[in-house]
């Protein structure tokens, strides 16, 4: 009988060592950083390589370093109004990466889901007002003027945010059916 016991703690007490030593380390790819968690609490953030934690207490949270893109593009394109109330469709893209400096602030405020919770909604926000600013007709005929209106709206929102603005682009605007028939009627 406490062959059995002993038996069993003992198979028990190997699988709580093989667990812990698998939990022990963690890897940080190329452009990643890993920022430590130790019951809830930032301990420290490294970067690309392979490290140790303390298997249970310690959490490593990923946190993508590169240049990521935002696409509003096909069906998940922008909708919103121009300045004489026109319905317009905006195809962006939009390349940020997060502040180095700041990783363990943003996993702290916003954790792992900072890209919905902060960039998405500014994007957004940030093209439909600037759209806003301009009719129909400026939109095609300044084009350039609103993508660096946009670019502009958007590196201040996310510096705010402790992200890195790097490039936006308006793929497309597109008008309602109507608008368009009216133009090309217009036009011929």
């Amino acid at each position: 009988m406490k062959k059995e016991i002993y038996g069993g703690a003992g198979i028990a007490l190997a699988l709580i060592v093989i667990l812990a030593a698998f939990g022990t380390f963690y890897k940080v790819d190329a452009g990643e950083y890993a920022v430590v968690k130790r019951v809830g609490n930032v301990v420290g953030t490294y970067g690309p390589g392979l490290h140790m934690k303390i298997p249970f207490f310690d959490d490593a949270v990923m946190v993508d370093g590169k240049v990521q893109t935002v696409s509003f593009t096909g069906e998940e394109r922008l909708s919103g109004a121009s300045k004489d109330l026109q319905d317009v469709w905006i195809q962006a893209n939009v390349n940020y990466f997060v502040n180095p400096q700041s990783i363990e602030k943003i996993v702290t405020t916003y954790g792992e889901t900072y890209r919905e919770r902060v960039v998405t909604p500014v994007l957004i926000n940030s093209i439909k007002a600037t759209s806003a600013q301009y009719t129909a007709e400026e939109l095609v005929t300044k084009r350039a003027d609103f993508n660096s209106r946009v670019a502009e709206n958007i590196k201040a929102t996310l510096a705010q945010n402790d992200m890195i603005f790097k490039e936006s682009s308006i793929v497309d605007i597109a008008y309602s059916p109507e608008f368009t028939k009216a133009i090309e009627e217009k036009v011929t």
